[in-house]
C-alpha cells in the first residue's frame, strides 16, 4: 500500500508526487493520496505503471482532472476522488468496465452531462456516489444498464428532473439519495421498482409539489414502500382515461362520423294542389286556375 500526503518527502515542485512511486510496479495495490495544498493536474500521469491496483484513492488534493492512464488499470475495483476540483471524467474510464465496482467523486464540481458521460459504460458498478456537485440531470448515466447497482448518492446537486423509463435496469438497488435536490415530481416509471429491495429513499429538501408524497416523507417510517406503492398507482392512472374522458372521446367520435357522411338529398317539392272548376250557371264558359302566377285559360 502506498500513502501519501503533503508532509512525505520534500525538495518536489508544488503539486507533484515522487517520482520512486511509479517504480514501484506490481507491489503496489492500493494508492492514497491526500495532498491538502493541490495536485497538479499531470501528477498522476504515470498511474498505468501500478498495473495491479486494486484501489484508489485521491482525495481533499484539489486535482483538476483525471488521466487517461486510468483507464490502463485493468484490475481497478475502487476509485475514490472526493473533495476535488474534477468537472468531467476521461473517455479511458469506461474501459473499467468489466472491473470497476465502487466510484466516489462526491464534492467535486460535476455539472455537464457529458463530464460524466463515461460512466455510462460501467454496468458493473455496485455503489455510485456523486453527492455535491452541479449536476442538473442524470440520463447520461444511462441507469437502465446498473443492474448491479446498489447504492446511489445524488445528494445536493441541481436535479429537477429524473428519467421515468430506466428504472427496471437499477431493481438490485437498496439506497437511494437525492435529497437536496430541484425535484418537483417523481416519475410514475419508479414504480417498477420493488420495496423489499429499495429500503433507503431519501427525498427530503426537495420542493415536491405532490401533497401526498410531501406528508409520507413526514409521517411514515418508511418511505420507500409508500412511495413506490403510490407511484405504481399514479402510473396506472396515466394509462386509463376516466370516465369523463371516455364520454368527452365518444362524443367527439359520433361528431366526427356525421361530419364525414354525405348530406342527404333535398326531398322533392310537394305535387300541385287538385285544381278545382268553378263554373257560372248563366254562362257556358269554365275558368281553371293552373297556378298562382299562370294566367287564366278559358275553356268551353
Amino acid at each position: 500500500m502506498g500513502v501519501y500526503d503533503e508532509r512525505r518527502p520534500g525538495g518536489l515542485p508544488p503539486g507533484e508526487l515522487d517520482p520512486a512511486l511509479w517504480r514501484c510496479g506490481e507491489r503496489v495495490r492500493r494508492l492514497e493520496v491526500r495532498w491538502k495544498s493541490g495536485l497538479a493536474g499531470h501528477a498522476l500521469n504515470d498511474v498505468g505503471a501500478l498495473t495491479r491496483l486494486l484501489n484508489v484513492i485521491v482525495q481533499d488534493s484539489a486535482l483538476p482532472s483525471l488521466p487517461d492512464a486510468i483507464g490502463d488499470l485493468a484490475a481497478l475495483r475502487s476509485l475514490e476522488v472526493d473533495g476535488n476540483a474534477l468537472q468531467g471524467f476521461p473517455t479511458a474510464l469506461s474501459k473499467l468496465a468489466g472491473t470497476l465496482e465502487a466510484l466516489s467523486a462526491a464534492r467535486n464540481s460535476l455539472a455537464s452531462p457529458s463530464g460524466i458521460a463515461p460512466i455510462a459504460a460501467l454496468g458493473g458498478l455496485v455503489t455510485l456516489n456523486l453527492s455535491n456537485n452541479r449536476l442538473a440531470s442524470v440520463g447520461a448515466l444511462d441507469l437502465l444498464t446498473k443492474v448491479h447497482l446498489v447504492s446511489l448518492s445524488l445528494s445536493n446537486n441541481q436535479i429537477s428532473e429524473l428519467p421515468d423509463a430506466c428504472w427496471e435496469g437499477p431493481m438490485m438497488l437498496q439506497r437511494f439519495d437525492v435529497a437536496g435536490n430541484r425535484i418537483e415530481e417523481l416519475p410514475p416509471g419508479m414504480g417498477v421498482m420493488k420495496e423489499k429491495k429499495l429500503t433507503e429513499l431519501l427525498l427530503d429538501e426537495n420542493p415536491l409539489r405532490d401533497g401526498k408524497i410531501r406528508n409520507m416523507l413526514q409521517n411514515s417510517a418508511v418511505v420507500s414502500k409508500d412511495v413506490l406503492t403510490y407511484l405504481r398507482k399514479q402510473k396506472g392512472k396515466k394509462g386509463k382515461p376516466n370516465s369523463k374522458a371516455k364520454a368527452k372521446k365518444h362524443e367527439d367520435s359520433e361528431e366526427s362520423e356525421a361530419d364525414a357522411a354525405p348530406e342527404p338529398p333535398p326531398p322533392p317539392p310537394p305535387p300541385p294542389p287538385a285544381s278545382k272548376a268553378k263554373g257560372k250557371k248563366n254562362k257556358g264558359k269554365a275558368k281553371v286556375e293552373v297556378d298562382s302566377d299562370a294566367e287564366a285559360k278559358e275553356v268551353g
